[in-house]
């Protein structure tokens, strides 16, 4: 049983195959629940950011961003050109297709339809994953100044110091225990990869 309060910052730690992404996917409802049952509060707004964001579309930056938003119901309509510098893509990129954009690319602009959407909840599946530099930084920037809750997994042991998590939890050997974050970096070695 877990309960998590607005404002929570969870992560989840264990080997590939223990059952995280399959655990995350139950609890956002993507996902029926084999037993049991899983209740998302009414004024929650999940944000929700796969390990795999690759899609083979056409459409360009900037016809996934209004697609992703009401575009149409926005005052001012060029706030999603300031949304996107603010997450590094220049206004000349704007015309870049989906389809040919990088990892890190993908997680930046899914973190900007994310910012225009209101989310209050951000479930993230391993989203330090195969990304460069600038999105790493994104990401962390995001979090920081997120004031919502998180449920992140994550191998990368800097980018869980860095969002400073309220609970951990390790999957291991098809158990779930809860683990002092504080102690993270002495006894879950093996959970960590190094950047």
């Amino acid at each position: 049983t877990i309960h998590i309060n607005y404002g929570d910052r969870l992560v989840i730690i264990g080997n590939n195959g223990s059952g995280k992404t399959t655990f995350l996917k139950t609890l956002i409802g993507k996902q029926k629940p084999i037993s049991g049952e899983q209740k998302i509060g009414n004024g929650v707004r999940i944000g929700y950011l796969a390990q795999d964001t690759k899609a083979q579309m056409e459409k360009s930056i900037e016809e996934y961003f209004k697609d992703s938003i009401q575009y149409e119901k926005l005052e001012d309509k060029s706030l999603i050109y300031t949304v996107l510098k603010q997450f590094n893509f220049d206004y000349e990129e704007r015309t870049k297709k989906y389809s040919m954009l990088s990892p890190g690319e993908r997680t930046r602009l899914k973190l900007a339809i994310f910012s225009m959407q209101d989310k209050n909840t951000l479930v993230l599946d391993e989203p330090t994953n195969h990304l460069d530099i600038e999105a790493l930084e994104a990401i962390e920037e995001v979090l920081k100044n997120f004031k919502g809750t998180v449920i992140a997994i994550s191998h990368d042991r800097e980018f869980v110091k860095n969002i400073d998590p309220t609970k951990v939890l390790r999957f291991e050997n098809g158990r779930v225990e809860e683990v002092y974050h504080k102690k993270i970096e002495r006894d879950a070695g093996d959970d960590f990869e190094e950047r």
